[in-house]
């Protein structure tokens, strides 16, 4: 079996910017439905996206999202 292989690198410092328990990568309308229900659930939660607004496509496009409006 052939070594995998590997990069070296300098040591250095990189600033710690802040803590959470769970980080969500992606504000739309998963990222931030997964980003509120760890919240509700007690952790300390970051959520990254990369434009300006959440929602992802569904605000973007101007997309109409059709959600139940009642419990079966």
């Amino acid at each position: 079996m052939e070594k995998p292989k590997q990069i070296t690198e300098q040591s250095h410092s990189i600033p710690v910017a802040g803590e959470a328990d769970v980080i969500v990568v992606g504000g739309g309308v998963a990222g931030v439905a997964a980003a509120v229900s760890a919240a509700r659930n007690g952790s300390r939660v970051i959520l990254l996206e990369k434009s300006i607004i959440l929602g992802g496509l569904a605000t973007v496009s101007y997309t109409h999202l059709t959600l139940p409006t009642t419990s079966r």
